[in-house]
């Protein structure tokens, strides 16, 4: 996959944010930077606008008010997981390999004992995850881990999987001091929008250029079917077949067995360069 755009790290500590409601507001200021990311850039409010968006001004705030602002302040959707609707581990991660962002609510108790230690005891909390590498470990933004003391994460850092999951397990939707916990299949999150092309590189590839490169398949005898193939290899299984004429969207491109393969954005399906035309071209 291609690196997605990264959001500017916002610290909720009051000190840095100048929030009087600072660390009250840890699932506004990681929304804010996910708003950042799915606007490009374009929409930066601080944690502080979000907060004010919501008009709540005592306590912590629910993903369900900050989502709100999201969408209807800043034109970011936000597909909402909580309570009886909350994500599975397995759903968060195929929409994080999907490119999306996660605004990810927990208890900061799992992470005391770690490398990302944020806060002082086990406390509800939320951060803002942009990103997956290939081995799982997640681009994490927690808006406390502001490095303000020996102990204290410097964020935004790349955190295991295990421990994304962790903390989003511990998390105690019924307040800080009831011990009922949401447990490991379960996760209070929000998922904003994938906001720009990616691929799944394969076999050596490199993306294409243009990215992504709109085809056409083109062979001399007009009826007939063009092979796709598994792999860029012209002794690799056959996927599907195509017709002459049909659009082909290239995501990523290998030279292989003489010749330059066109592959798609999974990298699952690959069509020779002989059987295409117009590449970049319009469709």
């Amino acid at each position: 996959m291609s690196i997605p755009s990264r959001p500017r790290y916002q610290a909720q500590n009051p000190a840095l944010s100048h929030d009087p409601l600072g660390w009250l507001s840890c699932t506004a200021y990681s929304m804010a930077m996910g708003i950042d990311r799915s606007s490009l850039g374009a929409k930066r409010p601080s944690g502080r606008d979000v907060r004010a968006g919501t008009g709540d001004k005592t306590g912590g705030l629910t993903l369900p008010q900050v989502a709100h602002v999201a969408e209807a302040q800043y034109g970011v959707p936000v597909e909402l997981h909580t309570g009886s609707r909350a994500a599975t581990p397995a759903y968060a991660l195929a929409q994080l390999r999907a490119g999306r962002g996660m605004v990810l609510q927990g208890n900061a108790g799992a992470l005391l004992h770690t490398d990302f230690r944020s806060t002082a005891g086990s406390v509800n909390h939320a951060v803002y995850v942009n990103e997956l590498r290939a081995n799982l470990d997640a681009l994490v933004y927690d808006p406390a881990a502001d490095g303000r003391r020996a102990g204290i994460d410097q964020g935004p850092s790349w955190w295991p999987w295990e421990t994304v999951l962790r903390f989003a397990a511990a998390l105690r939707p019924w307040g800080n001091d009831d011990p009922r916990v949401v447990g490991a299949t379960r996760l209070y999150a929000g998922f904003l929008p994938d906001t720009e092309p990616h691929v799944h590189l394969r076999y050596g590839a490199k993306r294409s250029d243009p990215f992504s490169d709109r085809c056409r398949i083109a062979y001399k005898d007009p009826r007939r079917m063009i092979v796709v193939r598994a792999k860029p290899s012209h002794t690799a299984r056959i996927v599907d077949r195509v017709a002459v004429g049909s659009l082909w969207v290239a995501w990523q491109t290998v030279k292989a067995e003489g010749r330059t393969w066109y592959g798609s954005h999974d990298g699952d399906e690959w069509i020779a360069s002989t059987r295409l035309s117009h590449a970049g071209g319009s469709t």
